[in-house]
C-alpha cells in the first residue's frame, strides 16, 4: 500500500472536518485520461460524532468544481455506498495510491471485501448499460469534435466498467489500473466507426451478462456496522 499523509484522523479538508481517505479516481487512475480529461478526486471524512446526535441534519457530501473537480462523502454515506456496490466510489478502495490517509482510512481499506457482494453483477451492468444507450442517441456519426469526444468518452466508460466488473466479479478484486494492453484496446473499441461500435458495444454487454459470479450474494453489513460503530464510539470519547 503506497501511502501518504497518514494521520490518527486525517489532514483538514474543505469541508471543515478531517479527510480520512483522498485519491484521484476516473481516467486518470485507470491509465486512460486524454489532454481534456479532468482530474477527479474522490475523498472520504468522518463528522465528530457529537454533531450527529442533535437535530440538525448535516450535509453528507460536497461536490466541488473550481479548482478542481473534487467530491467528498461522510463516512456514513461512503460506506453506504459501497455496500450497494456503488462503481463510482467502490474504486477510491482499490486504488494503488493515495494522496491522503489516516488511520480511519487504512481501516476503511482493509474492509474493502466486506463491502462486495453480487449486487455488483446489476450496478457495474447497469452503469455500463446508461452508457450505451447515450452512444444509441446518436449513432451515425453526424455530429461535431465536442459531441465526439463526449462519444468517446461515454464508449470508455463502457469498456472499462464492463471489463473492471466483469473481472470483480470473477475474482473477487478490483483492478482500477489498466495494463497497456487493455488500454489499447478499449482505444480500439472508443474509435470504431459509429455502426461497429454499437454492435460490439451490444456484443460486451451480451458476454456481460454470462460472468460467472463468485462474489457473496449479500455483503458483510454485520462487520461494516460493527467497524462504523466502533468509529463512532471513539471518536465521542475522545
Amino acid at each position: 500500500m503506497t501511502t501518504h499523509n497518514i494521520a490518527l484522523m486525517g489532514s483538514p479538508g474543505p469541508v471543515g472536518h478531517n479527510i480520512a481517505l483522498m485519491g484521484v479516481v476516473g481516467s486518470t487512475a485507470c491509465g486512460l485520461a486524454t489532454p481534456e480529461s479532468d482530474e477527479d478526486r474522490l475523498g472520504v471524512f468522518v463528522r465528530p460524532t457529537y454533531e450527529m446526535l442533535g437535530l440538525t441534519q448535516r450535509r453528507d457530501s460536497y461536490v466541488t468544481k473550481d479548482p478542481e473537480d473534487q467530491t467528498i462523502h461522510e463516512l456514513g454515506k461512503f460506506v453506504r455506498l459501497c455496500l450497494a456496490c456503488n462503481p463510482t466510489v467502490m474504486e477510491l478502495l482499490w486504488l494503488p495510491r493515495w494522496e491522503t490517509i489516516s488511520i480511519v482510512g487504512e481501516e476503511l481499506i482493509e474492509m474493502r471485501e466486506h463491502f462486495l457482494s453480487a449486487r455488483a453483477m446489476k450496478t457495474y451492468g447497469g452503469y455500463a448499460q446508461s452508457q450505451f444507450l447515450r452512444l444509441q442517441t446518436r449513432n451515425d456519426g453526424s455530429f461535431g469534435s465536442d459531441t465526439r469526444k463526449r462519444y468517446s468518452k461515454h464508449a470508455r466508460h463502457l469498456w472499462r466498467l464492463l471489463h473492471q466488473g466483469k473481472e470483480l466479479q470473477e475474482t473477487g478484486s478490483l483492478r482500477v489500473h489498466m495494463t497497456q494492453i487493455e488500454v489499447e484496446a478499449c482505444r480500439a473499441f472508443e474509435e470504431l466507426p459509429p455502426r461497429d461500435l454499437i454492435l460490439q458495444g451490444e456484443r460486451l454487454l451480451a458476454d456481460y451478462l454470462q460472468t460467472s459470479c463468485i462474489l457473496p450474494p449479500e455483503p458483510n453489513f454485520d462487520a461494516v456496522e460493527q467497524w462504523l460503530v466502533g468509529i463512532r464510539y471513539r471518536d465521542l470519547l475522545d
